[in-house]
Formats: C-alpha cells, sequence, structure tokens
C-alpha cells in the first residue's frame, strides 16, 4: 500500500505500527489494498484531510468520512457509508471460577455483515467500567456527522436482526441517513475538502 500522495495517512500508519505484508496476512493484506484503491482519488483525499484531527481510539482512528484500523499489521479502511452497526464485546476470563481479567474490544459491522476490531483493552475481572461504552460515545458523534443512521450500542435485538436479515438493517440505517442528512441527498456528504486539495 502505497500512501505517497496521502502523507496524513501514512502517519496514522506509522503510529499504528506500519503495515507489513507477511506469508500470514497475504490475503488481508490484498483485500484491504483492493478497497483502499476501490475508494478512488477524491474520497482518499478526503479522508487525507480528515486525518489531521481524526480521534484515535484502541488501534483506530476515527473521522466522519471513515475509520481507519491496524489488525494483524494490515491498515484498513472502513467508510462511514458502509458502517451499520458499532458495538462493544467484553471477554470475561477466570481461573478456578475466580474472575481474573477483562477484555473489552469496540466492533464495527458493515453492510456485508463483515465486523472489524478496532482495538483492545483489558481491565482487572472485578472492573466495573464501561471500556466500550465510554469509547462509543466518542466515536458516535465523529459518524454521525456523515451517516447519522448508523446504531451504536449492542443489543440483542439488534444481534437477531442481522442474524436473520441483513438488507433489511442496512435498508433501515440507509434510509434514516438519507432521511437525517441533506448532504446525503445531494451526494455531496464527504465534499469538505479544501477547493485544489491535492494531499
Amino acid at each position: 500500500m502505497d500512501f505517497t500522495n496521502y502523507p496524513n495517512i501514512a502517519v496514522i500508519d506509522a503510529k499504528l505500527g506500519g503495515t507489513k505484508q507477511s506469508m500470514f496476512n497475504k490475503k488481508a493484506f490484498a483485500k484491504a489494498e483492493e478497497n483502499w484503491m476501490r475508494l478512488g482519488h477524491d474520497m482518499l483525499s478526503q479522508i487525507n484531510y480528515e486525518a489531521q484531527s481524526a480521534l484515535q481510539v484502541l488501534s483506530s482512528y476515527i473521522m466522519p468520512s471513515a475509520i481507519i484500523c491496524m489488525e494483524a499489521r494490515v491498515l484498513k479502511v472502513i467508510p462511514a457509508n458502509d458502517i451499520i452497526w458499532v458495538y462493544g464485546h467484553v471477554v470475561k476470563n477466570s481461573m478456578n471460577f475466580i474472575p481474573t481479567s477483562k477484555d473489552h474490544s469496540v466492533r464495527v459491522m458493515t453492510r456485508t455483515g463483515e465486523v472489524y476490531i478496532l482495538g483492545q483493552k483489558s481491565t482487572n475481572g472485578f472492573s466495573k467500567k464501561d471500556i466500550t461504552g465510554d469509547i462509543i460515545k466518542q466515536i458516535a458523534p465523529i459518524l454521525t456527522r456523515t451517516r447519522p443512521g448508523i446504531l451504536f450500542g449492542y443489543s440483542d435485538e439488534i444481534a437477531k436482526a442481522v442474524q436473520q436479515n441483513l438488507q433489511a438493517v442496512v435498508n433501515t440505517v440507509d434510509e434514516r441517513c438519507y432521511n437525517a442528512n441533506p448532504a446525503i441527498q445531494n451526494n455531496n456528504a464527504y465534499g469538505n475538502v479544501p477547493n485544489g486539495s491535492n494531499m
């Protein structure tokens, strides 16, 4: 992945440890590269512009038009327009029935049903901290600038709906976005790059 023409994205890549292709991530690397290329110059320029002030959470950077995250040494991009659900996931670890730790992660589901993990943070087994809830509160105001219909937070009802009829959930989120954001109706949700910008 060459971000020479998009230096702010390259900075994020470096801060997250740098993309590195290996025999263990060849497929993931190829898919991520294809997703980056599919965006086109205008969208990449918009992401590069927003990357200057992006919010870092865990192993990810959040901006109105996209999320950039690092998984298995591969820099991935999730366009906001593809996001339908952002939720927390907690794994409780124990030994001899005694809680030892909790692993908190924030996950993003896209319109294809693919799930991305934005990173993980561990706490002790007795912690009452709502790590993922606090992170989602930071993420939501940023993403809803361009995608106001995104579903935030875990519920069994959403999980069941996604499992039974993903497309219906996608249609509902798209409709909510369309009704709430005039810029989407004008097909200009990401038109904030200054004129002449070629970052």
